[in-house]
Protein backbone atom coordinates (compact mmCIF):
# COMPACT_ATOMS: atom_id res chain seq x y z
CA UNK A 1 0.00 0.00 0.00
CA UNK A 2 3.00 2.28 -0.01
CA UNK A 3 3.43 2.90 -3.11
CA UNK A 4 -0.05 3.68 -3.89
CA UNK A 5 -0.52 6.11 -0.46
CA UNK A 6 2.80 7.48 -0.47
CA UNK A 7 2.61 9.75 -3.66
CA UNK A 8 -1.30 10.76 -3.14
CA UNK A 9 -0.27 11.66 0.33
CA UNK A 10 2.73 14.22 -0.66
CA UNK A 11 0.41 15.45 -3.79
CA UNK A 12 -1.91 16.28 -1.16
CA UNK A 13 0.16 17.70 1.46
CA UNK A 14 1.14 20.31 -1.17
CA UNK A 15 -2.81 21.80 -1.43
CA UNK A 16 -3.36 22.09 2.19
CA UNK A 17 -3.91 25.81 3.27
CA UNK A 18 -0.90 27.62 5.20
CA UNK A 19 -1.76 29.16 8.28
CA UNK A 20 -1.57 32.57 8.87
CA UNK A 21 0.15 32.57 11.97
CA UNK A 22 3.78 31.07 11.22
CA UNK A 23 4.66 27.53 13.77
CA UNK A 24 7.72 26.50 14.10
CA UNK A 25 9.05 23.78 12.54
CA UNK A 26 10.34 21.39 15.68
CA UNK A 27 10.68 18.13 13.36
CA UNK A 28 13.92 17.00 14.67
CA UNK A 29 15.49 14.27 12.60
CA UNK A 30 18.04 11.77 14.39
CA UNK A 31 19.80 8.86 13.60
CA UNK A 32 20.31 5.10 14.51
CA UNK A 33 21.88 2.02 13.10
CA UNK A 34 18.41 0.83 11.91
CA UNK A 35 17.44 4.29 9.80
CA UNK A 36 15.94 8.05 10.65
CA UNK A 37 14.05 8.22 14.00
CA UNK A 38 11.72 11.14 13.97
CA UNK A 39 11.21 13.44 17.51
CA UNK A 40 9.86 16.32 18.48
CA UNK A 41 8.99 18.87 21.44
CA UNK A 42 5.34 19.67 20.71
CA UNK A 43 4.10 23.79 21.88
CA UNK A 44 3.24 21.94 25.08
CA UNK A 45 6.87 21.00 25.85
CA UNK A 46 5.89 16.96 25.57
CA UNK A 47 7.78 15.38 22.86
CA UNK A 48 6.54 13.07 20.14
CA UNK A 49 8.95 10.56 19.05
CA UNK A 50 9.14 7.87 16.66
CA UNK A 51 11.27 4.82 15.65
CA UNK A 52 12.52 3.96 12.06
CA UNK A 53 9.57 2.72 11.11
CA UNK A 54 7.34 5.75 12.03
CA UNK A 55 7.63 7.82 8.95
CA UNK A 56 6.45 4.98 7.11
CA UNK A 57 3.68 4.30 9.40
CA UNK A 58 2.61 7.64 9.20
CA UNK A 59 2.11 7.52 5.35
CA UNK A 60 0.03 4.70 5.63
CA UNK A 61 -2.11 5.92 8.19
CA UNK A 62 -2.59 9.18 6.02
CA UNK A 63 -2.43 7.60 2.71
CA UNK A 64 -5.27 4.71 4.42
CA UNK A 65 -8.21 7.22 4.09
CA UNK A 66 -7.10 8.29 0.24
CA UNK A 67 -7.29 4.59 -1.03
CA UNK A 68 -10.75 4.63 0.86
CA UNK A 69 -12.18 7.26 -0.67
CA UNK A 70 -10.94 5.88 -3.95
CA UNK A 71 -13.09 2.88 -3.28
CA UNK A 72 -15.91 4.35 -2.40
CA UNK A 73 -16.11 6.97 -5.05
CA UNK A 74 -15.59 4.08 -7.78
CA UNK A 75 -18.84 1.89 -6.01
CA UNK A 76 -15.79 -0.48 -5.41
CA UNK A 77 -16.83 -0.53 -1.39
CA UNK A 78 -20.44 0.60 -0.10
CA UNK A 79 -18.52 2.50 2.96
CA UNK A 80 -15.69 2.93 4.57
CA UNK A 81 -14.19 3.23 8.15
CA UNK A 82 -10.25 4.04 8.57
CA UNK A 83 -8.93 2.96 12.14
CA UNK A 84 -5.28 4.18 12.15
CA UNK A 85 -2.45 5.34 14.21
CA UNK A 86 -1.57 7.64 14.60
CA UNK A 87 -4.70 9.60 13.62
CA UNK A 88 -3.44 12.42 13.05
CA UNK A 89 -5.69 15.45 13.92
CA UNK A 90 -2.71 17.59 16.47
CA UNK A 91 -0.44 17.56 13.85
CA UNK A 92 -0.04 21.22 12.98
CA UNK A 93 0.95 22.26 9.02
CA UNK A 94 4.37 21.81 9.93
CA UNK A 95 4.68 20.82 13.66
CA UNK A 96 4.58 17.62 14.79
CA UNK A 97 2.46 17.38 17.61
CA UNK A 98 0.51 14.80 20.46
CA UNK A 99 2.35 12.09 18.55
CA UNK A 100 0.33 12.66 15.21
CA UNK A 101 2.74 13.37 11.96
CA UNK A 102 0.67 13.90 9.65
CA UNK A 103 -3.05 15.18 9.85
CA UNK A 104 -4.63 12.43 8.36
CA UNK A 105 -8.23 14.48 8.16
CA UNK A 106 -6.65 16.83 6.56
CA UNK A 107 -5.24 15.49 3.78
CA UNK A 108 -8.30 13.47 2.94
CA UNK A 109 -10.48 16.29 2.94
CA UNK A 110 -8.02 18.10 0.57
CA UNK A 111 -8.18 15.12 -1.38
CA UNK A 112 -11.95 15.04 -1.75
CA UNK A 113 -11.71 18.93 -3.25
CA UNK A 114 -8.83 18.64 -5.52
CA UNK A 115 -9.07 15.12 -6.95
CA UNK A 116 -12.82 14.19 -6.68
CA UNK A 117 -14.39 16.77 -6.93
CA UNK A 118 -16.34 17.41 -4.11
CA UNK A 119 -16.79 21.25 -3.31
CA UNK A 120 -17.20 21.21 0.66
CA UNK A 121 -16.24 18.48 3.02
CA UNK A 122 -17.19 18.65 7.24
CA UNK A 123 -15.31 16.99 9.86
CA UNK A 124 -16.54 15.71 13.23
CA UNK A 125 -13.60 14.88 15.11
CA UNK A 126 -15.13 12.90 17.99
CA UNK A 127 -12.45 12.06 20.79
CA UNK A 128 -11.02 13.02 24.37
CA UNK A 129 -8.66 15.45 22.85
CA UNK A 130 -9.58 18.58 20.52
CA UNK A 131 -8.32 18.54 16.84
CA UNK A 132 -6.75 21.40 17.14
CA UNK A 133 -4.09 20.55 13.65
CA UNK A 134 -7.35 19.99 11.77
CA UNK A 135 -9.35 23.35 13.15
CA UNK A 136 -5.72 25.51 12.46
CA UNK A 137 -5.52 24.13 8.59
CA UNK A 138 -9.07 24.98 8.06
CA UNK A 139 -10.35 27.59 10.27
CA UNK A 140 -9.87 30.28 7.53
CA UNK A 141 -11.52 27.74 4.94
CA UNK A 142 -15.18 28.10 3.93
CA UNK A 143 -15.27 25.29 2.10
CA UNK A 144 -14.09 22.62 5.26
CA UNK A 145 -16.32 22.50 8.02
CA UNK A 146 -15.12 21.74 11.07
CA UNK A 147 -16.66 19.84 14.12
CA UNK A 148 -14.87 19.00 17.30
CA UNK A 149 -16.83 16.91 20.08
CA UNK A 150 -13.72 16.59 23.28
CA UNK A 151 -13.28 17.42 26.69
CA UNK A 152 -11.59 20.29 27.83
CA UNK A 153 -8.48 20.89 29.68
CA UNK A 154 -7.04 17.72 28.08
CA UNK A 155 -4.46 17.85 25.74
CA UNK A 156 -3.36 19.73 23.85
CA UNK A 157 -5.15 22.45 26.33
CA UNK A 158 -7.67 24.24 23.06
CA UNK A 159 -10.73 23.87 22.00
CA UNK A 160 -12.57 25.54 25.13
CA UNK A 161 -16.01 27.74 24.51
Amino acid sequence: MHDIACPRVMATLKRLPRPKRPTPNSMLPTSSKRGSVLSSKDSTKQSSNGSPGTYHAAILAAGAPLVAIDEVLAERADNAFCCSRPPGHHAEFNQVMGFCFFNNIAIAARYLQSECGIAKVAIVDWDVHHGNGTQHTFESDDTVLFFSIHQFPHYPGTGAI
